[in-house]
């Protein structure tokens, strides 16, 4: 079944990652609560524009997430904001300690689609197809 994702990905022109928008965002510096605006995150922001789509960590050439959002520009400064906030319980933090491993230069790659459900699937489909380290991190967390 992968194989059957990766050609129709290929057929609609979103795979190879050459298609892509790409960017790099120095996830080292931590944001100063008390500086209003910073040029790494108002960099991040404006490369990753304020578009729906889906987007793709990557660290050397390792995936390392795949994620899919309305606001391509919010959510990534989010991932950005998550690897240095303190760790916290539930469900919904699961995602810090791991942001917190890469606190380096990351390739982001983001590519623009419109439709929600289209997110959805493409997400999927490169999930199945990139195996991001995210997914063991999930499952042994």
């Amino acid at each position: 079944m992968i194989s059957e994702y990766q050609k129709f990905l290929e057929e609609q022109r979103i795979l190879p990652l050459d298609n892509w928008i790409s960017f790099i965002a120095d996830h080292s510096k931590p944001r100063l609560s008390e500086v209003r605006k910073q040029p790494h995150i108002e960099h991040i922001k404006n490369l990753a524009t304020d578009y729906p789509g889906v987007y793709i960590y990557y660290y050397e050439n390792t995936c390392l997430y795949i994620g899919e959002a309305s606001n391509l520009g919010k959510r990534i400064v989010q991932h950005y904001d998550e690897s240095w906030k303190e760790n916290q319980t539930g469900r919904n933090y699961k995602q810090f300690p791991f942001f917190k491993q890469y606190r380096k230069e990351l390739k982001i790659y983001s590519y623009v689609i419109e439709n929600d459900f289209d997110r959805k699937i493409i997400e999927g489909m490169l999930t199945r197809i990139l195996q991001p380290t995210y997914i063991d991190f999930r499952l042994t967390n």
